[in-house]
């Protein structure tokens, strides 16, 4: 009977041990899985950037560079007005990058300004900031995420804030990841501000919109010959790339029939038609209702 007893708490010990274990190496799991992603509440340089939480470098280093660019040239807008920029993380040697961005009232605080916009896939926006949704590839040692701010209808200088991390796309999550803060931009919302709205970008007539499947896109106002358009989530995420069409004076005309480029329907919604002319970005909403 004593044997009995001993080998029962033998057995119990040694399950517990490996039901320790276990739970251990799935937390593991979840938390390497997790971090894949972004975080928000990176961007000021008073918070941990991309490091803390045992993961990268613990400190900011300046072999990541982050600049950004307003399509407009200028870092002004109308109330309500719309910009977009392109964001640039380089770090020669790295082949993969992650980012945090934010549009904030103070240079180091929490409250959100205006509403931030995907433009690129890759990433996604979350609590009013953007995040990467996966590690983005670099080519070259770089990488250009593509965003839209529309600013609040109170005038005023908000600051645009970005945290860049360059990693070397091991799998892990080490000390040879190296990240930097971007230098703050301030954005002047004022009645004589630029909106990436105004003439100098092309102009889009949508009809219908909303529609219920098929969406007929008149651009005209294309002063590059160096156009594409894309279909995408409010999360980014790329559904339809439209290609083989012709400019004739700066004039183009698309139609979506509501379906990504593999044919699956689209389900209801609110899309983003983009339409890259050069350097400009031209955005417009369009409303899936089926």
């Amino acid at each position: 009977m004593l044997n009995f007893f001993s080998n029962f708490q033998n057995n119990s010990n040694k399950l517990l041990r490996i039901t320790v274990i276990l739970v251990f190496l799935f937390s593991l799991v979840i938390t390497i899985k997790a971090n894949e992603t972004g975080k928000t509440g990176r961007t000021s340089v008073s918070s941990e950037g991309c490091g803390g939480d045992g993961c990268h470098a613990a400190t900011s280093n300046a072999a990541t560079q982050l600049s950004v660019v307003c399509n407009t040239g200028m870092f002004a807008v109308t109330p309500g007005g719309v910009l977009n920029f392109t964001l640039t993380i380089s770090n020669p040697g790295k082949v993969k990058a992650g980012t945090g961005i934010a549009v904030k009232t103070t240079e180091t605080g929490t409250t959100n300004a205006g509403t931030l916009a995907v433009l690129s896939s890759g990433v996604k926006a979350v609590n009013g900031e953007i995040i990467h949704t996966s590690p983005i590839t670099m080519t070259g040692g770089a990488v250009s995420i593509q965003f839209s701010w529309t600013a609040p209808t109170t005038p005023g200088t908000y600051y645009l804030r970005a945290v860049g991390n360059a990693v070397n796309g091991n799998g892990k999550e080490d000390i040879n990841d190296i990240w930097n803060w971007m230098p703050v931009k301030q954005i002047t919302v004022s009645t004589t501000g630029v909106d990436d709205n105004s003439a100098i970008l092309p102009s889009i007539e949508t009809t219908p919109n909303p529609s219920n499947g098929i969406f007929r896109f008149n651009i005209s106002g294309l002063r590059n010959p160096s156009t594409f358009a894309t279909i995408s989530d409010m999360t980014g995420r790329i559904l339809r790339n439209f290609s083989n069409y012709n400019i004739h004076d700066g004039k183009l005309e698309l139609v979506w029939d509501g379906c990504d480029d593999i044919g699956l329907q689209a389900s209801n919604g609110t899309y983003l038609l983009a339409i890259h002319n050069g350097n400009n970005v031209k955005i417009q909403k369009v409303v899936l209702s089926r």
